[in-house]
């Protein structure tokens, strides 16, 4: 059975979003149009996730502008860019803002169904590498500061005694907060310890280093 995904169309001109709402309703997904990039916009708060079709030039908020308040909201959604031939060097810029692909009109429907299939396939991995972030994150605040900083060291590969000597604490005091953290933490490895750190997105650089004082 396949999984009903949601598309939404944004695009001015009535023929085009009524075109690609038909073709992405026969091909089992859920179109939602919209006639302006500030409807759209507008309505993000309430969406859920899905893919979008953004046409490149429209009246007030253009293609580009839409893309920058998706960027801005740290939306997970990814963009396929709907372009004529003369928006094509629009559509490359596009693309280096973070689209995901353009397409040129008129674009044959096969062609339109397997990008948003690829979009789908992004937007998994997309929202997986999120969960596993916020689920790293969530685990890390778990931890005191100090702890932080012994699971730096940690990650880094650096002896207890490094470790100890770095932040002034004992061998003893540094072993104490080792243990504390794979307990927390629900692992039993160094190199668990860098998988959650690279999980949440931070380099070892962002956790604390240096002596509280």
């Amino acid at each position: 059975m396949t999984c009903t995904r949601t598309v939404y169309i944004v695009d001015d001109d009535a023929i085009v979003r009524r075109s690609c709402a038909t073709l992405v309703q026969n091909a089992g997904h859920a179109p939602h149009p919209f006639a302006s990039g500030e409807d759209f916009v507008e309505a993000l708060d309430y969406l859920d996730d899905g893919c979008v079709l953004l046409d490149v030039h429209m009246p007030g908020l253009s293609g580009l502008d839409v893309q920058d308040r998706l960027t801005d909201r740290g939306s997970d959604m990814p963009v396929i860019i709907m372009t004529g031939e003369s928006d094509i060097p629009t559509a490359v810029r596009a693309i280096k803002q973070g689209a995901m692909h353009f397409i040129e009109k008129p674009f044959a429907d096969d062609h339109l169904l397997e990008t948003i299939t690829a979009a789908f396939e992004q937007l998994d991995l997309r929202l997986a590498h999120g969960t596993r972030r916020r689920e790293a994150m969530h685990k890390i605040d778990t931890l005191t500061r100090r702890e932080q900083e012994v699971m730096n060291g940690v990650a880094s590969g650096r002896a207890n005694k490094v470790i100890a000597r770095e932040i002034g604490i004992s061998v003893r005091t540094v072993e104490m907060h080792r243990g504390n953290i794979m307990r927390k933490l629900g692992i039993h490895s160094t190199g668990e310890v860098l998988k959650i750190i690279l999980d949440a997105g931070m380099g070892l650089d962002a956790l604390p280093r240096r002596p509280i004082g």
